[in-house]
């Protein structure tokens, strides 16, 4: 059983409604509002930390997460777009890649550092250096 806290960029009167929408998905035991916070307690052996709070993004959340930027070396980028884009670790909410600038951004989980953000890329094969680091709301985009 692990607890995954993470911030709510804003409050709505239908929070408490929607957190217990939470307790439905597989793995996911209790969801409750903590201040200005959705905490989760999950088993990890059916639903992975990041996903869970994927799963608080699909009810339309926005969450406050550690954002890293890394400068990523030489190579192909649409293959690096791939490597960075495809199968996320449990502590990668999101990530992505922008080709024109080469940087690679990971949204993480609040508890997780820039050194595992790195491990990360790392263990793509990718050379990657941190550039920027900063806490903001994510959303899911639909368009």
């Amino acid at each position: 059983m692990r607890t995954v806290s993470v911030a709510l960029a804003s409050r709505s009167y239908a929070d408490e409604g929607m957190v217990q929408m939470l307790m439905a998905i597989p793995g996911i035991y209790n969801a409750y509002i903590d201040g200005g916070r959705v905490v989760l307690e999950i088993d990890e052996a059916a639903i992975q930390p990041a996903e869970a709070v994927r799963r608080v993004m699909d009810l339309g959340y926005e969450v406050v997460l550690p954002h890293y930027v890394f400068s990523v070396g030489r190579g192909d980028p649409w293959r690096i777009k791939e490597l960075v884009e495809g199968d996320p670790p449990p502590y990668v909410v999101a990530a992505t890649f922008d080709v024109d600038t080469r940087l690679a951004y990971v949204a993480a989980l609040p508890d997780v550092g820039p050194e595992d953000a790195g491990r990360y890329l790392a263990e793509r094969g990718l050379r990657a250096e941190l550039v920027d680091s900063y806490r903001k709301p994510i959303r899911l985009s639909f368009g």
